[in-house]
């Protein structure tokens, strides 16, 4: 019976460093994307908001969007349309996570976020300084 809980314990403690490992490496700097000379950027909660967070000042991200249901949980894998103000589409990206940072020439511009197939838009003045816009979507499950 030791044998079984020494085995038990041992294979814990393995999958348990595995997965922190695995966190490790995913929780690594965030690495910007660009679309039609659009820099962004998107992750998730913990250590990737930390970075996201400093990348608003460090680097001058001038649009933060963040995603989440009416309860208060984060959303992912949201679709992210922002168009200028003659329409024209300037970035169309999916967020790896709830929150996303695009740098924006100076102007107003049209955001269209879609999740679980509903969207939702806001419209937002991209300019010096950071413009946190929170968009929520009714629970999901």
């Amino acid at each position: 019976m030791v044998g079984k809980r020494f085995l038990a314990g041992a294979l814990c403690a393995i999958a348990f460093g595995a997965a922190n490992n695995g966190f490790a490496q995913g929780a690594a700097t965030l690495v910007p994307k660009t679309e039609n000379n659009i820099s962004y950027v998107s992750g998730g909660v913990g250590k990737d908001e930390q970075e996201l967070a400093d990348a608003v000042g460090r680097y001058g991200y001038n649009v933060q969007l963040v995603f989440a249901e009416q309860t208060g949980n984060y959303l992912a894998d949201v679709r992210v349309r922002i168009a200028d103000a003659k329409g024209g589409v300037v970035l169309d990206a999916v967020s790896d996570g709830p929150m996303f940072l695009a740098k924006l020439p100076p102007g107003r511009y049209q955001v269209v976020a879609e999740v679980h197939g509903v969207s939702k838009s806001t419209s937002v003045n991209a300019g010096t300084g950071a413009k946190r816009v929170t968009m929520l979507w009714p629970p999901t499950g």
